[in-house]
């Protein structure tokens, strides 16, 4: 079970989550309110696959010594037109903190999540209708 923060029972339960998989259930809680889930995983896989194409963006957005600002312009300019405005403001959180190597965990994370999510949904639908009475014959 989920709570509203997107965590399941287990991450409260004691396992200890990593950063990405804080991240990514952060991101789920905050794209089920703000976005579409279903989008912003697929923005996030446009994001991760555009930065593995492109080693020098990469490895920029990781320098510590480059300036928070001019991370969020560069991923404004490359992403803004291209991805939801929840997945550019977390893309440039996590530039912002030089952690965009992250972004790769958090994005098959997320797409766990989700997948969890749409399993929940569907059980729900599968769930056997309990009867309230016999039915009468059919003759």
């Amino acid at each position: 079970m989920k709570t509203e923060a997107g965590h399941t029972q287990a991450d409260q339960a004691g396992k200890k989550m990593t950063k990405s998989e804080s991240y990514a259930a952060s991101l789920v809680a905050l794209a089920k309110s703000e976005a579409d889930l279903a989008l912003v995983d697929q923005d996030l896989a446009f994001v991760r696959e555009t930065l593995a194409g492109h080693s020098e963006l990469k490895k920029s957005l990781l320098e510590k010594d480059l300036p928070t600002e001019k991370k969020q312009r560069v991923i404004e300019e490359v992403f803004g037109a291209k991805v939801s405005m929840v997945t550019l403001n977390f893309v440039q959180l996590l530039a912002g903190m030089s952690q965009i190597d992250k972004l790769e965990d958090v994005s098959e994370d997320f797409t766990r999540r989700l997948q969890a999510e749409e399993n929940k949904v569907l059980d729900a639908f599968r769930a056997p209708a309990k009867r309230v009475g016999k039915a009468p014959p059919i003759t």
